[in-house]
Protein backbone atom coordinates (compact mmCIF):
# COMPACT_ATOMS: atom_id res chain seq x y z
CA UNK A 1 0.00 0.00 0.00
CA UNK A 2 1.14 3.45 -0.57
CA UNK A 3 1.06 6.87 0.96
CA UNK A 4 1.39 10.27 -0.98
CA UNK A 5 2.22 13.50 0.11
CA UNK A 6 2.14 16.28 -2.64
CA UNK A 7 2.10 20.06 -2.41
CA UNK A 8 0.00 20.52 -5.65
CA UNK A 9 0.17 24.93 -5.33
CA UNK A 10 -3.55 25.12 -6.73
CA UNK A 11 -6.03 21.98 -6.60
CA UNK A 12 -7.95 24.07 -9.11
CA UNK A 13 -4.99 24.57 -11.26
CA UNK A 14 -4.21 21.29 -11.22
CA UNK A 15 -7.37 20.49 -13.30
CA UNK A 16 -7.42 22.61 -15.79
CA UNK A 17 -5.68 19.77 -18.50
CA UNK A 18 -7.23 16.52 -16.84
CA UNK A 19 -9.85 15.92 -13.78
CA UNK A 20 -8.87 15.68 -10.39
CA UNK A 21 -9.91 12.12 -10.42
CA UNK A 22 -8.04 11.29 -13.57
CA UNK A 23 -4.84 13.06 -11.53
CA UNK A 24 -5.79 10.64 -8.21
CA UNK A 25 -5.77 7.76 -10.46
CA UNK A 26 -2.11 8.57 -11.91
CA UNK A 27 -0.76 8.80 -8.31
CA UNK A 28 -1.50 5.26 -7.83
CA UNK A 29 -1.44 5.49 -4.09
CA UNK A 30 -4.07 4.70 -1.68
CA UNK A 31 -3.70 8.30 0.76
CA UNK A 32 -3.13 10.90 -1.02
CA UNK A 33 -2.52 14.10 0.70
CA UNK A 34 -2.11 17.77 -0.56
CA UNK A 35 -1.29 20.90 0.42
CA UNK A 36 -1.32 24.46 -0.82
CA UNK A 37 -4.67 23.39 -2.04
CA UNK A 38 -5.41 27.30 -2.22
CA UNK A 39 -8.91 26.70 -1.74
CA UNK A 40 -11.84 28.40 1.17
CA UNK A 41 -14.72 26.89 1.78
CA UNK A 42 -17.08 29.06 -0.58
CA UNK A 43 -15.10 27.91 -3.18
CA UNK A 44 -15.07 24.40 -3.32
CA UNK A 45 -16.77 22.85 -5.34
CA UNK A 46 -18.67 19.47 -6.21
CA UNK A 47 -16.26 18.10 -8.50
CA UNK A 48 -13.47 18.62 -6.68
CA UNK A 49 -15.43 17.62 -2.91
CA UNK A 50 -16.67 14.42 -4.60
CA UNK A 51 -14.39 12.38 -6.63
CA UNK A 52 -15.40 9.02 -7.61
CA UNK A 53 -13.69 6.30 -5.70
CA UNK A 54 -12.59 8.68 -3.03
CA UNK A 55 -13.74 10.41 0.03
CA UNK A 56 -11.93 13.28 1.24
CA UNK A 57 -11.13 15.77 4.02
CA UNK A 58 -10.30 19.26 3.96
CA UNK A 59 -8.84 22.13 5.46
CA UNK A 60 -9.66 25.52 4.50
CA UNK A 61 -7.93 29.22 5.10
CA UNK A 62 -10.08 31.40 7.34
CA UNK A 63 -8.10 34.60 7.50
CA UNK A 64 -7.25 34.52 3.49
CA UNK A 65 -8.96 33.83 0.04
CA UNK A 66 -6.67 31.75 -2.20
CA UNK A 67 -4.39 30.86 0.34
CA UNK A 68 -2.85 27.56 2.31
CA UNK A 69 -5.11 24.65 2.71
CA UNK A 70 -4.45 21.27 2.87
CA UNK A 71 -6.46 17.95 2.14
CA UNK A 72 -6.60 13.96 2.33
CA UNK A 73 -7.94 11.75 -0.15
CA UNK A 74 -8.71 8.40 0.69
CA UNK A 75 -9.61 5.52 -1.53
CA UNK A 76 -13.14 3.67 -0.66
CA UNK A 77 -11.39 0.76 0.00
CA UNK A 78 -9.34 2.58 2.86
CA UNK A 79 -11.53 4.82 4.41
CA UNK A 80 -10.49 6.09 7.56
CA UNK A 81 -12.02 5.50 11.26
CA UNK A 82 -11.92 9.27 11.87
CA UNK A 83 -10.64 12.65 11.10
CA UNK A 84 -10.04 15.87 12.25
CA UNK A 85 -9.26 19.49 11.28
CA UNK A 86 -6.31 21.08 12.72
CA UNK A 87 -3.82 20.59 15.62
CA UNK A 88 -5.82 21.95 18.27
CA UNK A 89 -9.07 21.40 19.71
CA UNK A 90 -10.19 24.59 18.51
CA UNK A 91 -11.47 23.61 15.31
CA UNK A 92 -13.06 20.06 16.50
CA UNK A 93 -16.11 21.04 19.71
CA UNK A 94 -17.24 17.41 19.40
CA UNK A 95 -13.04 15.58 19.19
CA UNK A 96 -13.13 12.03 17.18
CA UNK A 97 -9.06 11.41 17.69
CA UNK A 98 -8.47 13.75 20.71
CA UNK A 99 -4.97 13.44 22.56
CA UNK A 100 -4.41 17.25 22.17
CA UNK A 101 -1.43 17.29 24.57
CA UNK A 102 -0.44 20.11 26.91
CA UNK A 103 -0.96 23.55 25.23
CA UNK A 104 -1.12 25.36 28.17
CA UNK A 105 1.90 27.70 26.94
CA UNK A 106 0.12 28.93 24.44
CA UNK A 107 -3.19 31.30 24.92
CA UNK A 108 -6.80 30.61 22.74
CA UNK A 109 -5.81 33.54 20.69
CA UNK A 110 -2.79 31.65 19.80
CA UNK A 111 -4.31 28.51 19.17
CA UNK A 112 -6.99 29.84 17.11
CA UNK A 113 -4.22 31.70 15.22
CA UNK A 114 -2.23 28.47 14.36
CA UNK A 115 -5.24 26.57 12.84
CA UNK A 116 -6.90 29.52 10.86
CA UNK A 117 -5.00 28.96 8.39
CA UNK A 118 -5.69 26.13 6.98
CA UNK A 119 -2.58 23.89 7.74
CA UNK A 120 -3.71 20.07 8.82
CA UNK A 121 -5.83 17.24 8.26
CA UNK A 122 -5.42 14.20 10.47
CA UNK A 123 -7.18 11.09 9.85
CA UNK A 124 -7.06 7.35 11.78
CA UNK A 125 -6.58 4.46 9.89
CA UNK A 126 -6.40 0.59 11.95
CA UNK A 127 -4.10 -2.14 9.85
CA UNK A 128 -4.74 -5.52 9.60
CA UNK A 129 -3.42 -6.46 13.00
CA UNK A 130 -5.79 -3.70 13.95
CA UNK A 131 -2.75 -1.72 15.24
CA UNK A 132 -4.30 2.11 15.08
CA UNK A 133 -2.34 4.92 12.64
CA UNK A 134 -2.99 8.96 13.10
CA UNK A 135 -1.74 10.37 9.53
CA UNK A 136 -1.10 14.13 10.18
CA UNK A 137 -1.49 16.06 6.79
CA UNK A 138 0.81 19.48 7.41
CA UNK A 139 1.54 22.93 5.50
CA UNK A 140 4.19 24.16 7.88
CA UNK A 141 4.34 27.79 7.47
CA UNK A 142 6.72 29.57 5.32
CA UNK A 143 8.67 33.07 6.74
CA UNK A 144 11.15 35.48 5.71
CA UNK A 145 14.02 35.64 8.30
CA UNK A 146 13.75 39.60 8.27
CA UNK A 147 10.02 38.89 9.28
CA UNK A 148 10.35 37.96 12.73
CA UNK A 149 6.81 37.72 13.69
CA UNK A 150 6.45 35.37 11.12
CA UNK A 151 9.33 33.18 11.97
CA UNK A 152 7.45 32.97 15.99
CA UNK A 153 4.46 32.01 14.21
CA UNK A 154 6.74 29.30 12.10
CA UNK A 155 8.20 27.78 15.11
CA UNK A 156 5.04 27.99 17.31
CA UNK A 157 3.52 25.99 14.61
CA UNK A 158 6.03 23.54 14.49
CA UNK A 159 5.85 23.06 18.58
CA UNK A 160 2.07 22.88 18.49
CA UNK A 161 2.75 19.87 15.74
CA UNK A 162 5.14 18.04 18.22
CA UNK A 163 2.85 18.19 21.08
CA UNK A 164 0.07 16.78 19.12
CA UNK A 165 2.40 14.12 17.39
CA UNK A 166 4.19 12.99 20.93
CA UNK A 167 0.53 12.66 22.48
CA UNK A 168 -0.90 10.49 19.94
CA UNK A 169 2.58 8.20 20.43
CA UNK A 170 2.59 7.55 24.00
CA UNK A 171 -1.66 7.41 23.86
CA UNK A 172 -0.76 3.42 22.07
CA UNK A 173 -1.13 4.75 18.32
CA UNK A 174 1.25 4.67 15.63
CA UNK A 175 2.16 8.56 13.94
CA UNK A 176 3.20 9.34 10.44
CA UNK A 177 3.80 13.36 10.18
CA UNK A 178 3.53 14.49 6.21
CA UNK A 179 3.59 17.50 4.02
CA UNK A 180 5.29 20.17 3.23
CA UNK A 181 7.32 21.13 5.94
CA UNK A 182 9.19 24.40 4.26
CA UNK A 183 12.84 23.62 5.39
CA UNK A 184 15.56 21.84 3.84
CA UNK A 185 16.96 19.60 6.89
CA UNK A 186 20.71 18.79 6.31
CA UNK A 187 22.83 20.36 3.97
CA UNK A 188 22.48 17.43 1.29
CA UNK A 189 18.80 18.55 1.12
CA UNK A 190 20.12 22.30 -0.44
CA UNK A 191 21.30 22.96 -3.54
CA UNK A 192 23.23 25.61 -2.25
CA UNK A 193 23.69 25.71 1.58
CA UNK A 194 25.11 28.32 3.37
CA UNK A 195 27.88 28.22 5.86
CA UNK A 196 27.68 25.04 7.93
CA UNK A 197 27.46 27.32 11.38
CA UNK A 198 25.20 29.71 10.13
CA UNK A 199 23.45 26.93 8.13
CA UNK A 200 22.61 24.53 11.08
CA UNK A 201 21.81 27.90 13.39
CA UNK A 202 18.15 28.24 11.10
CA UNK A 203 15.70 27.87 14.00
CA UNK A 204 13.61 25.33 11.99
CA UNK A 205 16.55 23.24 11.80
CA UNK A 206 16.85 23.22 15.16
CA UNK A 207 13.71 21.99 15.38
CA UNK A 208 13.92 19.51 13.35
CA UNK A 209 16.97 17.88 14.96
CA UNK A 210 15.04 17.77 18.31
CA UNK A 211 12.20 15.97 16.74
CA UNK A 212 13.56 13.76 14.59
CA UNK A 213 16.52 10.77 15.15
CA UNK A 214 19.82 10.94 13.63
CA UNK A 215 20.77 8.82 10.06
CA UNK A 216 23.11 7.13 12.03
CA UNK A 217 21.67 5.83 14.71
CA UNK A 218 18.41 4.92 12.82
CA UNK A 219 20.59 2.83 10.48
CA UNK A 220 21.29 0.20 13.07
CA UNK A 221 18.79 -2.68 12.68
CA UNK A 222 19.21 -3.91 15.99
CA UNK A 223 18.28 -0.77 17.95
CA UNK A 224 14.38 -0.94 19.00
CA UNK A 225 12.35 2.30 19.40
CA UNK A 226 13.19 2.52 23.08
CA UNK A 227 17.36 2.13 22.69
CA UNK A 228 16.97 4.90 19.92
CA UNK A 229 14.89 7.18 22.42
CA UNK A 230 17.86 6.70 25.05
CA UNK A 231 20.45 7.39 22.64
CA UNK A 232 18.50 10.53 21.70
CA UNK A 233 18.60 12.68 25.42
CA UNK A 234 15.63 9.87 26.29
CA UNK A 235 13.21 11.94 23.83
CA UNK A 236 10.03 10.61 23.48
CA UNK A 237 8.17 10.08 20.55
CA UNK A 238 11.43 8.39 18.59
CA UNK A 239 10.41 9.87 14.86
CA UNK A 240 12.57 9.41 11.68
CA UNK A 241 13.08 10.83 8.29
CA UNK A 242 12.26 7.96 6.13
CA UNK A 243 13.16 8.84 2.93
CA UNK A 244 16.76 9.18 4.56
CA UNK A 245 16.54 5.55 6.59
CA UNK A 246 16.38 3.94 3.04
CA UNK A 247 18.34 6.60 1.19
CA UNK A 248 20.62 8.15 3.64
CA UNK A 249 23.54 9.31 1.67
CA UNK A 250 21.64 10.14 -1.97
CA UNK A 251 21.93 13.86 -3.23
CA UNK A 252 20.07 15.46 -5.47
CA UNK A 253 16.74 14.29 -3.99
CA UNK A 254 14.93 17.52 -3.84
CA UNK A 255 11.06 18.06 -4.11
CA UNK A 256 10.77 21.68 -4.50
CA UNK A 257 12.00 24.14 -7.25
CA UNK A 258 11.79 28.08 -8.34
CA UNK A 259 9.58 27.83 -11.30
CA UNK A 260 10.71 31.86 -11.89
CA UNK A 261 14.31 30.76 -13.03
CA UNK A 262 13.32 27.50 -14.27
CA UNK A 263 15.83 25.76 -11.80
CA UNK A 264 14.15 22.34 -12.04
CA UNK A 265 15.46 21.80 -15.58
CA UNK A 266 18.92 21.42 -14.07
CA UNK A 267 17.52 19.78 -10.42
CA UNK A 268 18.43 23.09 -8.37
CA UNK A 269 16.19 22.93 -5.90
CA UNK A 270 15.93 21.86 -2.13
CA UNK A 271 13.99 19.14 -0.23
CA UNK A 272 11.17 19.98 2.09
CA UNK A 273 8.35 17.63 1.68
CA UNK A 274 9.04 14.62 3.90
CA UNK A 275 7.10 11.85 5.27
CA UNK A 276 8.10 11.16 9.09
CA UNK A 277 7.36 7.89 11.01
CA UNK A 278 7.43 6.48 14.75
CA UNK A 279 10.90 4.09 14.44
CA UNK A 280 8.80 0.96 15.15
CA UNK A 281 6.17 1.63 12.95
CA UNK A 282 8.99 2.20 9.97
CA UNK A 283 10.82 -1.06 10.79
CA UNK A 284 7.80 -2.91 10.98
CA UNK A 285 5.43 -2.01 8.32
CA UNK A 286 7.58 0.45 5.48
CA UNK A 287 8.95 -0.69 2.33
CA UNK A 288 10.65 2.00 0.87
CA UNK A 289 10.01 5.68 0.65
CA UNK A 290 11.19 7.87 -2.67
CA UNK A 291 10.80 10.82 -4.07
CA UNK A 292 9.14 11.55 -7.65
CA UNK A 293 10.33 14.22 -9.60
CA UNK A 294 9.27 12.39 -12.74
CA UNK A 295 5.68 14.09 -11.45
CA UNK A 296 4.85 17.27 -13.31
CA UNK A 297 2.17 19.92 -12.49
CA UNK A 298 3.87 21.71 -9.61
CA UNK A 299 6.68 23.51 -7.98
CA UNK A 300 6.79 20.34 -5.96
CA UNK A 301 7.12 17.10 -6.18
CA UNK A 302 5.56 14.31 -4.51
CA UNK A 303 6.87 11.54 -1.92
CA UNK A 304 6.00 8.44 -1.89
CA UNK A 305 5.98 5.80 1.02
CA UNK A 306 5.38 1.95 0.47
CA UNK A 307 3.99 -0.12 3.44
CA UNK A 308 3.45 -3.65 3.99
CA UNK A 309 -0.06 -3.80 5.47
CA UNK A 310 -3.43 -2.18 3.80
CA UNK A 311 -5.39 -0.20 6.05
CA UNK A 312 -8.89 -1.68 6.66
CA UNK A 313 -11.97 0.41 5.05
CA UNK A 314 -14.67 1.65 7.77
CA UNK A 315 -17.90 1.20 7.10
CA UNK A 316 -19.01 5.22 6.81
CA UNK A 317 -16.30 8.12 6.70
CA UNK A 318 -16.00 10.43 9.10
CA UNK A 319 -18.52 13.12 9.48
CA UNK A 320 -15.23 15.79 8.23
CA UNK A 321 -15.66 14.14 4.88
CA UNK A 322 -16.64 16.75 2.25
CA UNK A 323 -19.73 14.91 1.36
CA UNK A 324 -21.53 15.30 4.05
CA UNK A 325 -21.41 19.29 3.58
CA UNK A 326 -24.47 20.58 3.33
CA UNK A 327 -24.06 22.12 -0.12
CA UNK A 328 -23.05 18.54 -1.41
CA UNK A 329 -25.65 16.09 0.19
CA UNK A 330 -28.70 17.33 -1.08
CA UNK A 331 -29.19 19.20 1.91
CA UNK A 332 -29.51 22.94 0.80
CA UNK A 333 -32.94 24.86 1.66
CA UNK A 334 -34.77 27.66 -0.57
CA UNK A 335 -36.31 30.43 1.17
CA UNK A 336 -39.87 29.62 0.77
CA UNK A 337 -39.28 27.07 3.05
CA UNK A 338 -38.57 29.27 6.05
CA UNK A 339 -42.51 30.56 5.11
CA UNK A 340 -44.43 27.26 4.73
CA UNK A 341 -47.19 26.91 7.61
CA UNK A 342 -45.91 23.98 10.14
CA UNK A 343 -49.43 22.27 8.92
CA UNK A 344 -48.32 22.25 5.52
CA UNK A 345 -45.01 20.67 5.72
CA UNK A 346 -44.09 16.77 5.28
CA UNK A 347 -43.36 14.86 8.61
CA UNK A 348 -39.86 13.65 7.79
CA UNK A 349 -39.07 17.67 7.04
CA UNK A 350 -36.01 18.62 8.92
CA UNK A 351 -37.21 22.14 7.77
CA UNK A 352 -37.52 24.93 10.13
CA UNK A 353 -41.76 25.52 10.49
CA UNK A 354 -43.84 28.56 10.87
CA UNK A 355 -47.13 28.64 12.55
CA UNK A 356 -49.93 31.04 11.57
CA UNK A 357 -53.26 32.35 11.43
CA UNK A 358 -55.93 31.64 8.89
CA UNK A 359 -55.37 35.09 7.41
CA UNK A 360 -51.51 34.80 8.11
CA UNK A 361 -51.84 31.80 5.74
CA UNK A 362 -53.59 33.59 2.85
CA UNK A 363 -50.70 35.74 3.16
CA UNK A 364 -48.49 33.49 2.62
CA UNK A 365 -49.68 31.82 0.31
CA UNK A 366 -50.18 34.39 -2.31
CA UNK A 367 -46.32 35.88 -1.40
CA UNK A 368 -45.30 32.47 -2.13
CA UNK A 369 -47.46 32.34 -5.44
CA UNK A 370 -45.79 35.56 -6.23
CA UNK A 371 -41.84 34.61 -5.41
CA UNK A 372 -42.38 30.95 -6.93
CA UNK A 373 -43.92 32.62 -10.59
CA UNK A 374 -40.41 35.77 -9.81
CA UNK A 375 -38.31 32.08 -9.79
CA UNK A 376 -39.62 30.22 -12.78
CA UNK A 377 -39.80 33.53 -14.96
CA UNK A 378 -36.81 35.15 -16.55
CA UNK A 379 -37.04 38.93 -16.92
CA UNK A 380 -37.30 39.53 -20.22
CA UNK A 381 -35.99 43.16 -21.41
CA UNK A 382 -37.03 44.89 -24.02
CA UNK A 383 -35.44 47.36 -26.52
CA UNK A 384 -37.47 50.37 -26.97
CA UNK A 385 -37.12 51.86 -30.67
CA UNK A 386 -36.10 55.71 -30.82
CA UNK A 387 -36.87 57.69 -33.06
CA UNK A 388 -33.68 59.72 -33.06
CA UNK A 389 -32.05 59.31 -36.56
CA UNK A 390 -28.31 59.18 -36.53
CA UNK A 391 -26.23 61.35 -39.13
CA UNK A 392 -24.39 58.80 -41.79
CA UNK A 393 -20.95 58.61 -40.66
CA UNK A 394 -17.40 59.67 -42.85
CA UNK A 395 -16.09 56.52 -43.90
CA UNK A 396 -13.22 55.49 -42.16
CA UNK A 397 -9.53 56.95 -43.41
CA UNK A 398 -6.48 54.67 -43.24
CA UNK A 399 -3.40 55.25 -42.73
CA UNK A 400 -2.03 55.41 -46.24
CA UNK A 401 -4.77 57.81 -47.13
CA UNK A 402 -3.62 60.23 -44.15
CA UNK A 403 -0.48 60.22 -45.81
CA UNK A 404 -1.87 60.63 -49.52
CA UNK A 405 -0.73 63.66 -51.97
CA UNK A 406 -3.30 62.63 -54.62
CA UNK A 407 -5.90 65.58 -55.89
CA UNK A 408 -8.42 63.51 -55.91
CA UNK A 409 -10.83 63.31 -53.12
CA UNK A 410 -12.30 60.79 -51.34
CA UNK A 411 -15.87 60.42 -50.77
CA UNK A 412 -17.08 61.81 -47.90
CA UNK A 413 -13.87 63.20 -47.17
CA UNK A 414 -14.05 67.04 -48.77
CA UNK A 415 -15.05 68.47 -45.28
CA UNK A 416 -11.36 67.25 -44.60
CA UNK A 417 -9.79 68.46 -47.39
CA UNK A 418 -11.02 72.05 -46.96
CA UNK A 419 -10.21 71.82 -43.34
CA UNK A 420 -6.45 70.64 -43.99
CA UNK A 421 -6.29 73.42 -46.80
CA UNK A 422 -7.32 76.35 -44.56
CA UNK A 423 -5.27 74.91 -41.73
CA UNK A 424 -2.07 75.27 -44.23
CA UNK A 425 -2.64 78.30 -45.36
CA UNK A 426 -3.18 79.68 -41.91
CA UNK A 427 0.36 78.01 -40.85
CA UNK A 428 1.90 79.61 -44.20
CA UNK A 429 0.26 83.07 -43.42
CA UNK A 430 2.17 82.54 -39.95
CA UNK A 431 5.62 81.71 -39.93
CA UNK A 432 8.35 82.49 -41.78
CA UNK A 433 9.95 81.42 -45.17
CA UNK A 434 12.38 79.49 -42.50
CA UNK A 435 9.29 77.76 -41.18
CA UNK A 436 7.89 76.95 -45.04
CA UNK A 437 11.65 75.73 -45.91
CA UNK A 438 11.37 73.44 -42.80
CA UNK A 439 7.39 72.09 -43.66
CA UNK A 440 8.75 71.64 -47.33
CA UNK A 441 11.43 69.39 -46.78
CA UNK A 442 9.75 67.41 -44.28
CA UNK A 443 7.05 66.44 -46.90
CA UNK A 444 9.52 65.72 -49.93
CA UNK A 445 11.77 63.47 -47.50
CA UNK A 446 8.20 61.63 -46.18
CA UNK A 447 6.92 61.01 -49.39
CA UNK A 448 10.32 59.66 -50.43
CA UNK A 449 10.78 57.53 -47.60
CA UNK A 450 7.17 55.98 -48.33
CA UNK A 451 8.38 55.25 -51.90
CA UNK A 452 11.41 53.65 -50.74
CA UNK A 453 9.95 51.71 -47.89
CA UNK A 454 6.76 50.16 -49.36
CA UNK A 455 6.49 47.63 -52.29
CA UNK A 456 4.23 49.37 -54.37
CA UNK A 457 3.94 50.71 -57.78
CA UNK A 458 1.12 53.22 -55.99
CA UNK A 459 1.35 52.85 -52.15
CA UNK A 460 -0.84 55.40 -51.28
CA UNK A 461 -4.10 54.58 -53.73
CA UNK A 462 -3.57 50.91 -53.07
CA UNK A 463 -6.44 49.23 -53.37
CA UNK A 464 -5.44 45.35 -53.08
CA UNK A 465 -6.14 44.42 -49.52
CA UNK A 466 -3.03 42.12 -48.93
CA UNK A 467 -0.76 44.62 -49.96
CA UNK A 468 -2.60 47.75 -48.52
CA UNK A 469 -1.77 45.78 -45.27
CA UNK A 470 1.44 45.40 -46.16
CA UNK A 471 2.03 49.14 -46.72
CA UNK A 472 0.33 50.16 -43.71
CA UNK A 473 3.00 47.64 -41.65
CA UNK A 474 5.79 49.25 -43.95
CA UNK A 475 4.55 52.64 -42.76
CA UNK A 476 3.95 51.97 -38.89
CA UNK A 477 7.32 49.98 -38.49
CA UNK A 478 8.45 53.27 -40.08
CA UNK A 479 7.10 55.71 -37.56
CA UNK A 480 7.23 53.41 -34.19
CA UNK A 481 10.60 51.49 -33.24
CA UNK A 482 9.57 49.44 -30.71
CA UNK A 483 11.08 48.50 -27.36
CA UNK A 484 14.99 47.90 -27.47
CA UNK A 485 16.16 44.50 -27.52
CA UNK A 486 17.55 42.82 -25.05
CA UNK A 487 21.01 42.62 -24.16
CA UNK A 488 23.00 39.58 -24.97
CA UNK A 489 24.59 37.95 -21.98
CA UNK A 490 28.67 37.68 -21.61
CA UNK A 491 28.78 33.68 -20.57
CA UNK A 492 26.31 32.08 -23.44
CA UNK A 493 25.93 35.35 -25.98
CA UNK A 494 22.24 34.77 -25.93
CA UNK A 495 19.29 37.22 -25.66
CA UNK A 496 18.29 38.14 -21.73
CA UNK A 497 14.74 38.05 -20.39
CA UNK A 498 13.15 40.51 -18.64
CA UNK A 499 12.90 40.46 -14.78
CA UNK A 500 10.81 43.06 -12.05
CA UNK A 501 11.78 43.10 -8.62
CA UNK A 502 9.41 42.33 -6.05
CA UNK A 503 11.00 41.69 -2.83
CA UNK A 504 9.95 44.83 -0.57
CA UNK A 505 12.76 47.34 -0.80
CA UNK A 506 14.13 50.36 -2.45
CA UNK A 507 14.36 48.60 -5.69
CA UNK A 508 11.05 47.11 -5.72
CA UNK A 509 9.21 47.70 -9.07
CA UNK A 510 12.28 48.16 -11.27
CA UNK A 511 13.42 45.94 -14.09
CA UNK A 512 16.56 44.64 -14.69
CA UNK A 513 17.95 42.13 -17.57
CA UNK A 514 19.49 38.39 -16.58
CA UNK A 515 20.84 35.16 -18.62
CA UNK A 516 17.50 33.46 -19.73
CA UNK A 517 19.27 30.12 -19.15
CA UNK A 518 17.55 27.62 -16.05
CA UNK A 519 19.50 29.14 -12.50
CA UNK A 520 21.96 25.91 -11.55
CA UNK A 521 25.31 25.63 -10.23
CA UNK A 522 28.70 27.87 -11.71
CA UNK A 523 30.37 24.50 -12.65
CA UNK A 524 26.75 24.07 -14.87
CA UNK A 525 27.53 25.13 -18.25
CA UNK A 526 23.70 25.02 -19.34
CA UNK A 527 23.15 26.90 -16.11
CA UNK A 528 22.56 30.96 -15.66
CA UNK A 529 25.58 33.07 -15.81
CA UNK A 530 25.93 35.79 -13.53
CA UNK A 531 24.89 38.60 -16.30
CA UNK A 532 23.36 41.56 -14.29
CA UNK A 533 21.65 44.63 -15.86
CA UNK A 534 19.37 47.63 -15.12
CA UNK A 535 17.05 48.88 -17.25
CA UNK A 536 17.96 52.57 -17.66
CA UNK A 537 14.83 54.46 -18.54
Amino acid sequence: MKILTWNINGIRAARRDKSLKAILDSLEAEVICLQETKVTRDMLDEVTAIVEGYNAYFSFSKVKTGYSGVATFCRDAVTPVAAEEGLSSVLTPQPSIGCYGDNKSFTPEELEALDAEGRAVLTEHVLSNDKTVVIINVYCPRADKENKERVNFKLDFYRLLEERAKKLFKSGRHVIVLGDVNTAHKMIDHCDPDEKDLFNANPGRQWLNRFLLPVDVTSDSSLTCNDTAALHNEREPCFIDTFRYFHPAERGAYTNWCTVTSARQTNYGTRIDYIFADFELVKKEFVDCVTRSDIDGSDHCPVVATIKTDFKGASKPPLLCTKFMPEFAGKQQKLKSYFVSKAEQPRSSSQPSLSCSNGETKELKSFLKRSASLEDEKPKVKRQKCGVTKAPCPPKRDLLTFFSKSSKSIPGDREVSKASDASKSLLNSSRGSDDKFLLKAGQSSLEKQTREEIPCDHPVTCQDPPQKRKCEAALWKNILTGPRPAPLCKGHKEPCVLRTVKVKGPNQGKQFYCCAKPQGHSSNPQARCNFFEWVNK
